[in-house]
């Protein structure tokens, strides 16, 4: 009976046990990190009543009688499960997703955590809030980089951190630069140069002198006569086709005239001087008065063919047409012969001075810069050609598609320069060096289409110097007008401010007939973009990089969409925010835009984190059980994820521990009716002897 009474307070010690243990977990159920704890029992001592004897002589075995002398505590089990994360939105608070441990310092002494929740103290340590104990992990070496077979470190945020300037080294250039871009030339024309009608002069070439207009005469356009000879009625129609000249006109008129009075000869309408003149015969009633040839809605036409004169009948006068007609001037016609496009002669009595023997001063600008001048003596042999001759050569236009000088239809000098905006023709001016000639509109040149480049696509960054002032460098990629074979193109690069471009301002690009890109090249050879900051600042070395990763500049079909996608270098900047990352980096964001590794999160793994021995205030340190601590860095030798603004909860689960505390409750019950039946039983005992 005294077996079973200690086998009970047994039982009665080891289930108290279990339910502190409970207690306990359910105590954590909202403590930060903390890992549930387990009992196991286990029978304690037994006693052998008779040994066991094997089968003998036809006779069976028996098994050993033993009695069992009660139970005890087999191990307190830490589990090390995950717990579930809760969302903080505190930087510094972190959680593991793995079987890691946060690597603390206390003193002289490391600890090991699953509670993340940590904050910076007032020396800039970043530290575990539950102990005080210092986070420990990697900080960067004189390269900036953290690797992880360095000492451990306290992990201190310096709120006061500079960034230093840095000077910018090398711009990179990914994107597309346009295959079939196409450059255009300035085109120019001056006003019409006009010569006087010939007989043989088709009316569809027909101006008049007025003002030196079209007669807009066409194909298909019947041209009436009208008038009177003494009181006959002069009529009649002619239809007017491609080939009809003056010629025809004059023979129209005069049989017109010679139908009413044949007494007028055949020869009596001439043109003389580009006017249609019909002269008069002596005698009595061949007077003609009224005569107009018209064509209906047209009226320059019908204003130019009118005879304001009258022919008195015996007075032998001449009817003479309204406008002298005119013609669009040839490249062979003589200077002194022509007509400016108000229909004034160049060296005849309509102008103030005469265009013979003047010294015409050529003056052109090419692509903003002037052209050396140029004198042209205007003599009776200078035809119209010798004065674009010498416009071709003062503009210095070379002979590339359809550039030059060639002469309109109408008579007006077209000059067409070569295509892109380093041959613009700003302007072009044709003047009298003694400015007493004038030539009216004629030698003023309007300008019809303004110069391009095939394309001109500028890029832009900012670049630093060595103290960190800021440039801004613009390259500006234009395809050249003569590239045949489309495989080049031009760069320049400008600066702002101060500054200036010491070396390799300018090259070339070229492209492979594919749109790959063969080669970037300097002009100057420098092989490289160098920049005077002008601020006593060292100077700026630029690399101008063509491929950044797998991209790299192309030449294909579509927009250009060429842009600067890498610059080093920035100014100083002061610390503005932390955040830590999945690695377990904390990154500094300066205020300059510059990101930078602090330091990185020491991590610590066991090969029995059970074995761990608790410290309280959520600590753990080693034992001889649970192993060695392997401390690395999540992007190194450890596998697990840092969640940062989140904590790690209990993993206390609280359905199974109130069933863990039933059952200790009811085994600790049971173990307490063994002590009293036990009692009762040596109660009877001692009641044999009364």
């Amino acid at each position: 009976m005294l077996r079973s009474l200690f086998a009970g307070v047994s039982g009665l010690i080891n289930h108290q046990t279990k339910l502190d243990v409970i207690g306990n977990n359910i105590a954590n159920i909202n403590t930060i990190g903390f890992k549930t704890g387990r009992v196991s029992f286990q029978e304690m001592l037994n006693q052998t009543v008779r040994g066991s004897s094997r089968p003998d002589a036809g006779l069976g075995g028996t098994n050993a009688i033993q009695v069992g002398l009660g139970m005890t505590v087999a191990s307190v089990d830490t589990l090390q499960t995950q717990g579930n994360l809760q969302a903080t939105g505190n930087m510094f608070d972190m959680a593991f997703q793995g079987d890691g441990f946060f690597v603390v310092k206390s003193g002289e002494s490391l600890n090991y955590t699953r509670a993340g929740n940590f904050a910076i103290d007032g020396f800039g340590n970043l530290v575990h809030q539950s102990s005080g104990s210092i986070l420990q992990g990697y900080l960067p070496d004189e390269l900036g980089e953290i690797r992880e077979s360095s000492t451990l470190s306290d992990i201190i945020v310096d709120r006061s951190r500079v960034v230093q300037a840095s000077a910018s080294t090398y711009i990179g250039l990914t994107g597309n630069l346009k295959a079939d871009a196409e450059a255009l030339p300035t085109i120019t024309e001056s006003g019409r140069f006009l010569k006087l009608a010939a007989a043989d002069t088709t009316l569809v070439d027909l101006s008049q002198q007025t003002f030196g207009e079209d007669l807009s005469v066409r194909s298909g356009d019947v041209i009436s006569i009208s008038g009177l000879i003494g009181t006959d009625i002069i009529n009649g129609n002619l239809v007017v086709d491609d080939n009809t000249d003056v010629q025809d006109v004059m023979d129209f008129l005069n049989a017109a005239i010679t139908a009413v009075n044949p007494t007028y000869p055949p020869g009596s309408v001439t043109l003389v001087d580009g006017n249609i003149t019909i002269t008069g015969h002596p005698a009595a009633g061949n007077d003609i008065h009224d005569l107009r040839m018209s064509i209906n809605g047209n009226p320059e036409f019908n204003s130019a063919f009118t005879f304001p004169s009258l022919i008195t009948a015996g007075m032998g006068d001449t009817a003479i047409m309204n406008q002298t007609l005119m013609q669009a001037a040839d490249t062979g016609d003589l200077l002194v012969d022509l007509y400016n496009s108000d229909g004034e002669s160049l060296d005849g009595p309509d102008s103030e001075y005469g265009i013979l023997d003047t010294v015409l001063s050529l003056q052109a600008y090419v692509g903003g810069e002037a052209h050396a001048p140029s004198n042209f003596t205007v003599t009776g042999a200078s035809t119209l050609q010798d004065l674009m001759n010498a416009l071709q050569a003062v503009t210095g236009i070379s002979d590339y598609g359809d550039a030059g000088v060639t002469l309109t239809e109408d008579g007006a000098i077209r000059i067409e320069g070569n295509p892109g905006l380093d041959n613009s023709l700003d302007s072009i001016t044709i003047g009298d060096a003694s400015s007493t000639t004038t030539f009216g509109n004629t030698f003023l040149f309007a300008e019809i289409q303004g110069a391009k480049d095939a394309e001109m696509h500028p890029v832009s960054v900012d670049v630093y110097d060595s103290v960190g002032m800021k440039h801004h460098v613009t390259i500006s990629f234009r395809k050249p007008a003569s590239d045949a074979g489309n495989i080049e193109w031009y760069w320049e690069a400008e600066i702002d401010g101060t500054s200036q471009i010491l070396a390799g301002d300018r090259g070339s690009l070229i492209f492979s007939p594919e749109g790959e890109l063969v080669s970037f090249s300097f002009d100057d050879g420098s092989g490289s973009l160098r920049i005077d900051p002008g601020n006593g600042a060292s100077p700026i070395d630029l690399q101008i990089r063509t491929a950044i990763g797998s991209s790299s500049l192309t030449q294909t079909a579509g927009a250009s969409t060429a842009k600067i996608v890498a610059v080093d270098g920035y100014a100083s900047g002061i610390l503005e925010s932390v955040l830590v990352d999945e690695r377990g980096v904390i990154v500094g964001q300066f205020s300059n835009g510059v990101s930078e590794d602090l330091a990185q999160i020491a991590v610590a793994q066991f090969s029995n984190s059970a074995g761990l021995v608790r410290q309280g205030s959520n600590l753990y340190s080693e034992s001889s059980n649970s192993g060695r601590s392997l401390i690395g860095t999540i992007s190194g030798s450890v596998v697990n994820r840092i969640t940062p603004g989140a904590l790690e909860m209990s993993n206390v689960n609280l359905a199974q521990e109130f069933t863990e505390m039933i059952t200790a409750q009811r085994g600790f019950q049971a173990s307490a009716r063994i002590i009293s039946t036990g009692d009762e039983m040596l109660t009877e005992l001692v009641n044999i002897k009364r």
